[in-house]
């Protein structure tokens, strides 16, 4: 199979198999012998992916089972593929399906490789176990990040299978301060920076085709860093509230065109189309999330922050423009207060503080099951 590239997308997972606890180790065990090339390594595991017997190998192969402990060598023996004659062998081969036939003959092609006693060297093991052909098209994108078991998330991006660019986000801790409606009024993260949040003195508008949502226009949005900077805008922008439930009436707006004019502002229907899709896709997710970590009934206050931090991230980029053509430094509040979304999402799952992470008990999973799983470890460049 061919080995995702630079354009594909990867999610984490976990492994499994009946090798998967001698791969995990040999992932493992990497970070503690620098002195071992990652060409070595990687030769170490196509031997056994390939079902090498280890008496065949060559002696400079044979001085990796350093990697493993000897209960772990006897494991991979276990696995081995034994001499059979070749005529029933083949006969056996041609009945396969032509998938499994083809994979079957690659790893018979690399196993002999490895039996070979002139020591074929890494590039012609390499010509075998990874084909240069397209990689399979997928439609994760690049840089997806992905929810941890951990408590935190990761994402990862390849450089062809040898390398993996891996990042890990623990989200910073966050406070909010509601009002009588129970709209965000103040966000705060652990560093000080800060968002106070005032709305205009006017009943929401609703409009039928978003039964159960709510729009609130903005007074002023004043945001502050921890080094004095300040920053306000005044009646611009808005922000929705609620989930879509339940039958409606309209309220509170006057037709424009393809727009509403709402008390004095013109909000255009496709932006508030657009964040009604996004409300209905936070709620699908929530709502899937929170039936895998099986939870039920929803824990409430935690269910709040999940969609109110959604709504309040959307009415924020409503101010006007991108908060980068205006001030980094904003557009750094606008990067934290996404954290908080994805700290009240471990909050949800009830993890504990400040987790550790060590990459080799995890693999990268490519968007498109055609391209190769990619193992991970701490050793770095």
């Amino acid at each position: 199979m061919p080995a995702p590239t630079r354009g594909s997308g990867l999610l984490y997972g976990g492994f499994q198999g009946p090798k998967a606890a001698l791969i995990q180790q040999i992932l493992s065990s990497a970070e503690k012998f620098p002195q071992v090339q990652q060409s070595k390594i990687q030769e170490l595991l196509w031997a056994i992916i390939a079902r090498a017997r280890f008496k065949d190998l060559t002696n400079e192969r044979k001085q990796l089972a350093v990697l493993l402990a000897p209960k772990e060598v006897a494991l991979w023996q276990a696995d081995v593929i034994m001499n059979f004659p070749q005529k029933l062998l083949k006969d056996a081969v041609d009945k396969l399906p032509p998938e499994a036939k083809m994979i079957f003959e690659a790893e018979q092609k690399l196993r002999d490789a490895f039996h070979d006693r002139t020591g074929l060297a890494f590039e012609e093991l390499e010509r075998i176990a990874v084909p240069n052909v397209e990689t399979p098209k997928t439609s994760i994108p690049v840089g997806r990040w992905s929810y941890h078991k951990g408590g935190f998330f990761t994402r990862m991006i390849a450089s062809g299978y040898q390398k993996i660019h891996l990042e890990v986000l623990v989200p910073r801790k966050y406070r909010l301060n509601r009002d009588a409606f129970g709209r965000i009024t103040h966000w705060e993260d652990a560093d000080g920076y800060t968002i106070d949040t005032e709305y205009a003195p006017n009943p929401p508008f609703t409009i039928p085709d978003a039964p159960g949502l709510k729009g609130w226009l903005f007074k002023s949005v004043t945001y502050a860093s921890p080094d004095g900077q300040r920053y306000q805008v005044k009646d611009k922008g808005w922000v929705m509230s609620g989930r879509p439930a339940g039958p409606t009436r309209q309220s509170g707006l006057v037709f424009v065109g393809r727009d509403f004019y709402c008390q004095g502002r013109i909000i255009s229907i496709q932006e508030w189309q657009e964040q009604r899709d996004r409300a209905n896709a936070w709620r699908d997710w929530y709502d899937s999330f929170r039936r895998q970590l099986g939870l039920d009934p929803p824990r409430q206050s935690d269910e709040d922050d999940v969609t109110d931090l959604g709504h309040y991230g959307e009415g924020l980029r409503t101010i006007g423009g991108s908060p980068e053509d205006r001030l980094e430094w904003i557009a750094e509040h606008h990067r934290r207060q996404n954290e908080s979304l994805a700290d009240a999402t471990r909050i949800i799952a009830g993890l504990g503080e400040d987790p550790a992470y060590d990459p080799s008990g995890d693999i990268a999973l490519p968007g498109n099951a055609g391209a190769q799983r990619l193992g991970l470890s701490g050793r770095g460049l």
